[in-house]
């Protein structure tokens, strides 16, 4: 119904978003009395739980908007994350833009590195001694994860035409 709100205290459809509802782990490890464990992987209808009201009329907590008519009632929790706000835009770009300037840096730094060891290779052989080039780690730079919030939406599907 567009721009009807239920509150949460109203009727069963929050329900879908309480404790029992809103299992994402995909699977459940077990360890046994000798310390094995067992990882088992959790059934997709018993990790996105849903409501089901067989009869909506039969139902107490049921909320209708107008006239209470017979059918059912089922919800579907959606939970997801989204970056889909301003913030996260920002974040991104800032951290985008750092990203690509300590890689810049970094690649100016390897490559006054390599002519360093070139000049200390030539100084050793002009020297007549043995050269060891010296080992260097260089960081990865990766760009960060978005920032996300959770978004909590229920799908509303019902029989009352």
């Amino acid at each position: 119904m567009v721009d009807a709100v239920l509150p949460p205290d109203a009727g069963v459809t929050h329900d879908v978003f309480g404790e029992s509802y809103s299992r994402l782990d995909k699977t459940v490890t077990t360890v046994d009395e000798e310390g094995n464990e067992t990882v088992t992987e959790v059934d997709v209808m018993d990790r996105f739980k849903h409501i089901y009201v067989k009869e909506v009329v039969r139902e107490p907590r049921m909320n209708f908007q107008r006239v209470p008519k017979l059918g059912s009632f089922m919800a579907v929790p959606l939970i997801y994350k989204s970056c889909l706000f301003d913030d996260a835009l920002s974040e991104a770009v800032a951290n985008w833009q750092d990203v690509k300037n300590r890689q810049e840096q970094q690649e100016l730094d390897k490559e006054n590195f390599e002519t360093q060891q070139l000049m200390a290779k030539d100084a050793a052989i002009a020297a007549g001694q043995e050269f060891e080039p010296e080992e260097r780690v260089w960081e990865e730079i990766k760009i960060d994860e978005f920032k996300t919030e959770e978004q909590k939406y229920v799908v509303c599907l019902d029989t009352m035409g």
